[in-house]
């Protein structure tokens, strides 16, 4: 097969990925994806990938997708973005947020990390945490003037 017609095949397959995806129908929209990358990888494509992995609850599989399309162009915005969702997905927060930085140009200052830190803290409650804050309301009160 010739490369004009590799690069066809696989817009064919990536164009009816789009429109699976936009239907909702993310199962049949992953397996164009991959037919897609299969012909010719390409970086949106595999982002498409993730995409609809995300949609099935596989951020594992999202996370690699995103990989695959950072290793073909390290720079993608969309990459890193939803490399960033499967991340979160997957409660690794601090992470997440660092490919979120990613996304928009911008590499994570210290002051962001420590950031991070305390947001993934927040929404990663503990049972210690939880009884520190049900002690102090406890203790509380509120005084009427």
């Amino acid at each position: 097969m010739s490369s004009g017609s590799l690069r066809s095949n696989a817009q064919f397959w990536s164009d009816k990925g789009h429109v699976l995806l936009d239907q909702g129908e993310y199962e049949a929209a992953l397996h164009c994806f991959c037919q897609a990358v299969q012909e010719v990888p390409t970086a949106d494509d595999y982002v498409s990938q993730a995409v609809s992995l995300i949609h099935l609850e596989r951020p594992k599989d999202a996370l690699q997708a995103c990989d695959c399309a950072l290793s073909l162009t390290s720079g993608h915005a969309r990459a890193w973005l939803f490399r960033g969702v499967a991340l979160h997905r997957l409660g690794r927060f601090h992470e997440a947020y660092e490919c979120y930085d990613l996304a928009a140009g911008q590499q994570p200052t210290q002051q962001q990390r420590s950031l991070w830190e305390r947001l993934k803290a927040w929404f990663t409650p503990s049972k210690p945490l939880a009884k520190g804050v049900l002690k102090r309301s406890r203790s509380s009160h509120l005084r009427v003037h």
